[in-house]
This record gives structure tokens, C-alpha cells and sequence, in this order.
């Protein structure tokens, strides 16, 4: 189960300036995780820049099992760090899937 406390819901999407979660201390919080996904994907980029890829896939799936988890903190914070990094169409050309949610039902 997905936990929402706290979060309140317009239109169907979750967003932090409705609920409160765009506070300055918050916003700062989200910043720092975001620099330590963007600090881990420098593998993952070296071995895209080098064409590597079995090490491009291996580093893709670490990544995502380290960050795709329902006990991860910010794990759609992290998803977004790696989907603006290495965006769908990258995605495609190295083969590179993203899981599906598994708590999600």
C-alpha cells in the first residue's frame, strides 16, 4: 500500500503545493535527495558514454532496484532524478525497462 498521509490529491495527482510539501526546509530535503540518485547514475552515464552495454544494463538494474522499492524514501522523487537523466527514448535505444510498481494494485 502506497502511503498518502499528508498529501492531498487534486485532479488525481498528488502535488506538494497543495498539501504543503513545497516548504522551504521540505524543498531542501528533495534537493539533497535528488543530488545523492544524480551522484549514483555517474556509472551508469560512464558506461553509456563508453557504449558498454552490459555494464549500462547492470548499472540500470542496480539502479532501479535501489531506488524502486515501497520501503525507499521519495521513490517518485528518485524515479523522476532517473527519468530526466536517462529519458524514455535513452531508455528504448539501450533496451533499459522500468519497473512496474510492485505495491501498487
Amino acid at each position: 500500500m502506497v502511503r498518502t498521509s499528508g498529501i492531498r490529491c487534486v485532479a488525481g495527482i498528488y502535488r506538494p503545493d497543495v498539501s504543503g510539501l513545497d516548504r522551504d526546509e521540505l524543498i531542501d530535503i528533495y534537493t539533497s535527495w535528488a543530488c545523492i540518485v544524480e551522484r549514483d547514475l555517474e556509472p551508469l552515464r560512464a558506461a553509456i558514454l563508453r557504449g558498454d552495454k552490459p555494464r549500462v544494463r547492470e548499472e540500470w538494474s542496480s539502479l532501479t532496484r535501489r531506488y524502486y522499492r515501497e520501503d525507499q524514501p521519495f521513490t517518485q522523487l528518485s524515479l523522476d532524478v532517473l527519468d530526466h537523466h536517462v529519458p524514455a527514448a535513452e531508455r528504448r535505444t539501450w533496451k533499459l525497462a522500468t519497473p512496474k510498481r510492485p505495491w501498487r494494485r
